[in-house]
């Protein structure tokens, strides 16, 4: 089970404590890849700093869970503003992340993510971690 342990706002993002408990992995590979893309198309040209190439779909298929939820949250941040707005087009906000291994034993990481409106971001939070778990 992946799940949200804490969740704090800052001024500029949002910081987010999560789990990953077996059976879920620890790491993404295509099968759950192709599953996401599903619901999640957008993904593969999330710009990403990563040590295969700039873009997501450069490490998706192996890359950390919470490395996917972070980018989950920012597509899905995107997809609500510009549903807010009819004139905002996504690509004129920079919301922009990063995810890193607090403990690797305990399975435990940290994620932060910009956000435009607080509510929105943590909505996306839950409703990210959620899709994940009813895909495992």
């Amino acid at each position: 089970m992946l799940s949200i342990q804490s969740l704090t706002v800052k001024a500029d993002r949002i910081v987010c404590i999560v789990r990953v408990e077996p059976p879920f992995p620890r790491s993404t590979d295509e099968a759950l890849m192709d599953r996401v893309l599903e619901q999640y198309p957008d993904l593969p040209r999330h710009a990403c700093v990563n040590d295969r190439g700039v873009t997501f779909s450069a490490c998706m298929d192996s890359t950390s869970t919470p490395h996917l939820l972070e980018h989950m949250v920012i597509d899905r941040q995107l997809e609500e503003l510009a549903r807010a707005s009819d004139h905002l087009e996504p690509s004129a906000v920079n919301v922009t992340g990063a995810t890193h291994w607090v403990n690797g034993e305990k399975g435990t990481a940290r994620i932060e993510v910009g956000y435009c409106d607080d509510l929105v971001a943590l909505r996306c939070f839950s409703e990210c971690v959620d899709y994940l778990n009813s895909l495992v």
